[in-house]
């Protein structure tokens, strides 16, 4: 009885300790990128805007741009490329968002910079 209770003890001991379960379907990876400086901005010439899908912060009708955070950014634009010291002129690219889902999109590294329109 004591011997089998010594097997019994030591087929524990070689025994993994817990079993974790598999989660079905392919693992979810969040591929975190750095953040951009303004040096990289500059070298790359474009400035990820994320903006708020909204007709009331930004959008466009007729080929025309319009809203609140539009002419913000315009005056952004001109302001940074008024003061490049080595001439290099920044370009914004808009990239709408829903706004519940522009903070996770500014950390997945999808922007540089949230102009939300309103507050988040």
């Amino acid at each position: 009885m004591r011997s089998t209770l010594v097997s019994f003890i030591c087929l524990l001991s070689l025994s993994p300790l817990h079993a974790a379960a598999r989660q079905a379907g392919p693992e979810a990876v969040q591929h975190a990128t750095q953040a951009r400086d303004l040096a990289a901005i500059r070298s790359s010439k474009v400035l990820r805007v994320l903006v708020n899908q909204s007709r009331n912060s930004s959008g466009d009708v007729k080929g025309q741009e319009i809203g609140v955070e539009y002419h913000r950014l315009q005056a952004f634009e001109q302001y940074l490329n008024s003061h490049a010291r080595d001439g290099q002129k920044v370009t914004f690219k808009i990239i709408p968002k829903v706004k519940n889902q522009l903070l996770t999109a500014l950390q997945r590294g999808e922007g540089d910079l949230i102009a939300p329109g309103e507050l988040l």
